[in-house]
């Protein structure tokens, strides 16, 4: 059997029907045609220069029955594929940047528990099959990750860490050193360990810095935000910035309300994107006194710190002290009664000779 459908619309004196196909959109507001993205060479060669053409079309978007249609030609002949041959792809590196563009991947984990970073196989599975004298390494916070043999191991083309430190926190980049010496970014994943205990034990009036591990994403991305967030609430918000520029957070004079988890989190708002980075537990207690410095001070701390609480310490000076004058009594006693008699007898002879003369 055989269906036909059909649609009429009229406006303005016009009118306008369709037989088997969807309505136009002919109640709207006029809308110009764009054109799409450039089709893929078709080049006489497939690296080293050659001479080709390529296509687009009137679709992004499809004009609608009153807008105007796209300007220009469909069509575009030139050179093409002028890369050096055992060398990355162009329409490859704009794959890589549609990719960067369009994911991002943010890890956050306990100490202690196990992760898996993982590499994107499509990508580099091409990018070994362009140029396979080529090679890729990742890194972290800049430098290359170094394996650690039961704890931090390479998996196929993974990254596998096993009982996670927040030495482990930072930016992962997988980055391919490509035959002309330039490096290509193509996988970026964050990672930011909660740690079990407090990293910073330290007292209200003195300072810290906390670090980010977050510059690396600037040498990647632009229009960058900032933010430190304590016990998930923002604490202090940088804007858009350059992340090299506020890598290191200066907390002076601290004081107990900055105790808590400190994270560091960075946004890209124009592409929804957000990465934690760092994650810090501090405990700042009160002020420190003389008692407290004792215990504290890296000169005093190995006699004075295990006595814990500031009333042992202050005992414990007060014996030091009891005993120290004891001494010095003690010694005073023995010296004016054992050192000064072979002086005194020496002196009595000497005055029985002059009266005897």
């Amino acid at each position: 059997m055989l269906f036909y459908w059909f649609s009429l619309g009229a406006e303005n004196g016009r009118v306008t029907w369709t037989a088997n196909c969807d309505p136009l959109d002919i109640d709207g507001d006029p809308l110009d045609g764009g054109w799409s993205k450039w089709s893929s060479w078709v080049c006489t060669v497939s690296c080293g220069g050659g001479t080709g053409y390529r296509t687009r079309t009137c679709s992004n978007p499809r004009p609608n029955i009153f807008g105007r249609l796209c300007e220009g030609s469909p069509t575009s002949t030139g050179v093409c594929n002028e890369f050096e041959c055992g060398d990355v792809n162009p329409e490859t590196m704009e794959l890589i940047r549609e990719h960067l563009r369009a994911n991002f991947t943010s890890l956050v984990v306990h100490e202690k528990e196990s992760v898996l970073i993982e590499n994107i196989p499509s990508i580099l599975g091409r990018l070994s099959r362009e140029s396979p004298d080529a090679y890729y390494e990742w890194t972290l916070n800049g430098l290359f990750v170094d394996p650690k043999p039961g704890r931090v191991e390479f998996i196929g083309d993974d990254v596998s860490i096993k009982k996670a430190q927040t030495s482990d926190s930072g930016v992962y980049v997988c980055m391919f050193f490509r035959i002309n010496k330039q490096r290509l970014v193509f996988h970026v994943v964050s990672l930011a360990v909660i740690p079990k205990k407090n990293q910073i034990n330290t007292r209200a009036s003195r300072k810290t810095t906390l670090n980010s591990n977050a510059v690396v994403l600037g040498y990647i991305y632009t229009g960058l935000r900032q933010k430190w967030l304590l016990n998930q609430s923002i604490y202090l918000d940088h804007g858009i910035t350059t992340l090299a520029a506020v890598s290191h957070e200066y907390l002076s004079p601290l004081n107990e309300t900055h105790t808590g988890e400190w994270r560091c989190v960075i946004e890209q708002t124009d592409l929804g994107f957000s990465w934690t980075t760092n994650i810090v537990k501090m405990r700042v207690k009160k002020a420190p006194n003389f008692f407290t410095n004792v215990m504290e001070d890296e000169f005093t701390a190995p006699i004075f710190s295990w006595l814990k609480t500031e009333t042992n310490v202050f005992v414990a000076i007060i014996v030091i002290v009891v005993f120290v004058v004891g001494l010095v009594i003690l010694a005073l006693w023995a010296y004016l009664k054992y050192g000064r008699l072979p002086e005194l007898k020496k002196g009595n002879k000497v005055k029985n000779r002059r009266f005897m003369k």
